[in-house]
């Protein structure tokens, strides 16, 4: 449905009028490729709007995620949902995956999941790291738009595309 590709971008967004989420399709598929921040070891997360893209919730206890990385992290409940663990900024330092987002229109708590590998940021080649975990906006909203970024710094790189996906009846 679209594709934002990043070049120093503080934000990777899905919005009208070129990414529209809406009651078309019940999920919603965000696959990223070779992402990698200005930053050297931060967080790759994910917020949602219900205004179409004009703000994006970011207050204290607006999400809980769950996100396992070599060693298993806690839910954690905070401003965004995580999306991925540390990721280096080195050469060869990038994370791909994806974030499936459930039900995004039924003004209900909007979930994902997310799986995905990167390498995360340690002297030398730095250590490769698999993940997955969950996430959950706290609200009942019809989310209509979406953002990636990273938790401090911009992101340098990559490629996140959005499919629409439809249960059959």
């Amino acid at each position: 449905l679209a594709t934002a590709t990043a070049a120093a971008s503080a934000a990777l967004e899905f919005k009208a009028p070129g990414a529209v989420i809406d009651a078309t399709y019940n999920t919603y598929l965000f696959i990223y490729d070779l992402i990698a921040p200005a930053s050297d070891g931060t967080i790759f997360v994910m917020r949602t709007s219900t205004d179409g893209g004009v703000s994006y919730s970011s207050t204290a206890l607006d999400y809980q995620s769950s996100l396992s990385d070599n060693g298993g992290a806690g839910a954690t409940t905070t401003t965004e949902m995580s999306v991925s663990p540390s990721v280096g900024n080195g050469a060869q330092e990038t994370m791909s995956g994806q974030t499936i987002m459930v039900n995004p229109s039924s003004a209900a708590y909007t979930s994902t999941y997310t799986i995905g590998g990167s390498r995360s940021p340690n002297p030398g080649l730095g250590l490769l790291t698999s993940y997955h975990g969950t996430g959950m906006r706290h609200a009942a909203a019809d989310v209509d738009a979406v953002q990636f970024l990273f938790k401090s710094g911009n992101v340098a790189t990559g490629t996140i595309k959005m499919y629409g996906m439809t249960t059959p009846t």
